[in-house]
């Protein structure tokens, strides 16, 4: 055997083995997946745009700097990730629309399904809902109430429409007059005050019907406090959304 061929062979057999070593590497295998739920064990709603809360978590070992990865829960407060490498973690809640939590350190996560809920208290709760249609307008009726606290003064509230579920103040329709369907409070909500939010269809224009003959839109009431713990800037607290066809 010359020695370029001794020399070809030699090569394959060493691509040969370390091909085999690489493929013993434990697999991205683990799932992570829960809710995000108050204290009555309601799912507390979410934002997917930008300017929703964010599940972060930190693999723990020997990293420099460990990757932040991030998830965004579903608008119903619901979450799930695949093809994370099992091992220990520390996971923190940013940018939510719920007081602070505590930063969960060295929590394992294990090959398989790993359920992990977050029990929150958040700044607002949208209760007893009812959006319809009354000739020209979309009526919102409702009422607001501040777990866990007596003094949250509620800065305002506000009735979103959009053409998908994901209806949002990142993600909505702009209507005509901009401030459609908002009210200012700038106070402490009553506890069984009901407050009524409106949108007038007859000054949006094209904005709905453009669409086709009975497409369907989704609604849903937001609303935003004054002031928060040490996130910073309040984020919006919203209801389940509802869908309506209106043409």
């Amino acid at each position: 055997m010359n020695k370029k061929i001794f020399n070809l062979i030699l090569l394959a057999v060493v691509m040969m083995v370390s091909s085999c070593e690489i493929d013993n590497y434990d697999q991205p295998e683990a799932i992570i997946f829960g809710r995000i739920i108050d204290q009555d064990g309601e799912n507390v709603q979410s934002d997917v745009s930008a300017q929703g809360t964010k599940i972060i978590y930190f693999e723990k070992g020997n990293f420099a700097a460990p990757e932040r990865q991030a998830i965004t829960p579903r608008i119903d407060g619901t979450y799930e990730r695949g093809l994370i490498f099992p091992g220990f973690y520390d996971i923190v809640v940013r940018d939510a629309n719920f007081r602070n939590l505590d930063t969960l350190k060295n929590y394992e996560i294990k090959a398989g399904r790993n359920e992990l809920n977050f029990t929150v208290q958040p700044y607002i709760k949208v209760r007893d809902l009812s959006i319809v249609k009354n000739g020209n307008l979309i009526v919102a009726k409702f009422k607001l109430s501040t777990p866990g606290s007596t003094t949250t003064r509620v800065a305002s509230t506000q009735l979103f429409s959009y053409i998908d579920k994901v209806v949002s103040i990142g993600t909505r329709f702009a209507t005509q007059p901009t401030n459609a369907g908002l009210l200012a409070l700038n106070r402490i909500p009553g506890a069984d005050e009901e407050f009524t939010l409106q949108i007038d269809l007859s000054l949006q224009g094209n904005l709905f019907s453009k669409y086709p003959t009975a497409t369907k839109f989704w609604f849903r009431v937001g609303a935003v406090v004054v002031t928060a713990d040490a996130t910073g800037t309040p984020k919006w607290n919203y209801s389940e959304p509802i869908q309506l066809a209106i043409n």
